[in-house]
């Protein structure tokens, strides 16, 4: 086994460290609990994209020591902590690169559980990291409500409180309330909800009963680019439009020909 030597914090909790191995490799060291190690080992055996790499889990006393890759950038908590503006069409690209980085996760039946500004880390460019799995929960068929209650508060889903199993919309639930905090600065309320191009996308993510959202990740992206690319007019419209256009093509062409018939 690799040894570790710490350099330092990553929280005010002191529950996540900064370590370096032997040849200088910086990384991340967490205590984590037996029920954790199962999520984080299938992690590091998966080895997502958009999820920091597993490095190492093992034993000590009665946790387990993980030890994953330290991603350099900002969470998207500082930045607004910062001030820095978020544009309709950066958070549009987070939300569609989350939704491609669970994508996978959840077809393993791994729900996140804690998608928040403090655990999206935006790396430069395109690239964005979801961090920090240790709310996270395997779905099961057979259960109608998760066995603890735990979420971060605002963000959370009804279903993490009670209210039923949290699944794959659980997620989207708080991916919608993140689009709605990064673009009005302040935590999602009903009275403090985004008014703009994603209001709608907004609305449908939170939906209270889980059956109004979207069902997955690939629907969320779906209604995504809808609201970037939705034509001028709706389709009844647009069908209503082109058919007056017929007939008053139609009379146009009646006219002369009755003209010339005459």
């Amino acid at each position: 086994m690799a040894e570790y030597t710490d350099i330092g914090f990553l929280d005010l909790k002191k529950n996540v460290r900064l370590t370096k191995n032997n040849d200088g490799v910086v990384f991340v060291k967490k205590y984590i609990s037996p029920l954790q190690r199962n999520i984080y080992e299938h992690i590091r055996m998966r080895n997502y994209a958009g999820v920091p790499r597993v490095v190492d889990i093992y034993p000590e006393n009665d946790y387990f020591i993980l030890i994953e890759e330290y991603i350099q950038g900002k969470s998207l908590q500082q930045m607004l902590d910062e001030k820095i503006p978020f544009y309709p069409e950066f958070v549009r690209e987070i939300a569609k690169s989350l939704s491609r980085t669970l994508e996978p996760i959840h077809r393993d039946g791994i729900i996140h559980r804690d998608i928040t500004a403090s655990n999206v880390i935006f790396a430069g460019g395109n690239n964005f990291y979801l961090i920090d799995f240790g709310n996270a929960r395997t779905y099961k068929a057979e259960q109608s409500t998760d066995t603890e209650y735990i979420g971060t508060q605002n963000y959370a889903a009804p279903e993490q409180f009670g209210f039923g199993q949290s699944d794959k919309r659980t997620d989207i639930y708080s991916i919608g309330v993140l689009i709605n905090v990064l673009l009005t600065g302040g935590f999602f309320t009903y009275e403090k909800r985004y008014k703009g191009k994603l209001d709608k996308v907004i609305k449908k993510c939170t939906h209270v009963n889980p059956r109004g959202r979207y069902k997955n990740m690939r629907a969320l992206r779906r209604g995504l680019w809808r609201e970037y690319h939705k034509p001028f007019l709706s389709i009844p419209a647009l069908f209503i439009y082109f058919l007056l256009t017929f007939w008053v093509a139609l009379g146009f062409i009646t006219a002369i020909v009755y003209k010339f018939v005459r």
